[in-house]
């Protein structure tokens, strides 16, 4: 089985096109709980050139987390008052805290962006006394990696499925948009 080196190109459409493609792809990737590890395989299924999807995501998960990091102690006493007063309990806060107690930082950073999402995992981290420092090198080296082995994961799995279309589902309907 040979390796098709990747040449999914979207190939017939404006560049603006294009450009809408990979803003989704980092608006998606960008927005808490839409993890590189969702965002990168949807983004290689949609037609988009993996190496350029892998890139992107990962800068918009990474961005907003070194937001979510910098503004951490204010989001989090909203978070609270906003369950306080809906008397809401939040599952993943739940599951995130287990993580935390059993692994540590390391543990939650690495297993935040695939159970809890990696903004979560910053909070739960910072609020439960770990530094800013440490986190902020925990979750971003969590996300680059996951990035890495997504994009890496969505290459050979499209190859693997035969996966050869010359554009995919996001820019056919972008293009159906701009005609």
């Amino acid at each position: 089985m040979g390796i098709s080196k990747n040449k999914r190109r979207l190939k017939g459409g404006s560049i603006i096109a294009h450009f809408i493609a990979y803003i989704i792809i980092f608006l998606a990737a960008a927005t808490p709980f839409i993890e590189v590890v969702f965002t990168i395989p949807v983004g290689a299924i949609a037609g988009l050139n993996v190496w350029l999807v892998t890139f992107v995501a990962t800068f918009g998960n990474v961005l907003t987390v070194v937001i979510v990091i910098a503004l951490a102690d204010r989001i989090r006493e909203w978070q609270r008052r906003r369950n306080a007063e809906k008397g809401k309990v939040n599952k993943k806060n739940e599951r995130a805290e287990k993580i935390m107690s059993r692994f540590g930082l390391p543990g939650l950073a690495l297993l935040g962006p695939v159970f809890v999402g990696s903004h979560l995992a910053v909070l739960l981290a910072i609020s439960l006394g770990s530094s800013k420092k440490h986190v902020t090198s925990w979750v971003l080296g969590s996300v680059i990696g996951w990035g890495i082995i997504t994009g890496i994961a969505s290459y050979y799995a499209l190859d693997f499925f035969q996966f050869e279309q010359e554009s995919g589902f996001l820019y056919d309907l972008i293009e159906r948009f701009n005609q």
